[in-house]
């Protein structure tokens, strides 16, 4: 695997000297969003990556937000047009992620082992 795949695009900042103003340094505005979409350079690597559809980034394992409650105190999240009765019933509302662990693990021993952080990784 080539070592600088996943480095940025270098970015250089111009300055000018103005031979009117005595030598003193002039600074023009980049627009740098302007910049890199007109002129991306792109190396044979990356451009090789991209074409094989490679993923450029990743962060494993993906962040994901585990939510704890105290029982039967979910958050609950809904439009101000839905009926409550179907917010109330929905699958969503009374299963989380928590009160899945605990489920698990009553249910199977392999994951008594596993902390609620460890859980999503090893078993959902």
């Amino acid at each position: 695997m080539y070592k600088y795949t996943y480095m940025d695009t270098i970015v250089i900042e111009n300055n000018i000297d103005d031979p009117q103003n005595n030598g003193e340094q002039m600074y023009r505005h980049v627009d740098e969003t302007k910049q890199y979409l007109n002129c991306h350079y792109v190396s044979a690597i990356e451009a090789c990556w991209r074409i094989y559809e490679f993923e450029l980034q990743k962060q494993y394992p993906s962040v994901e937000r585990l939510q704890y409650h105290l029982p039967n105190e979910q958050f609950v999240v809904f439009n101000e047009n839905d009926h409550l009765y179907d917010v109330v019933n929905h699958n969503g509302v009374q299963d989380t992620m928590l009160t899945k662990w605990f489920e698990a693990n009553k249910k199977y021993p392999a994951t008594i082992t596993l902390t609620y952080v460890q859980f999503p990784t090893a078993w959902v």
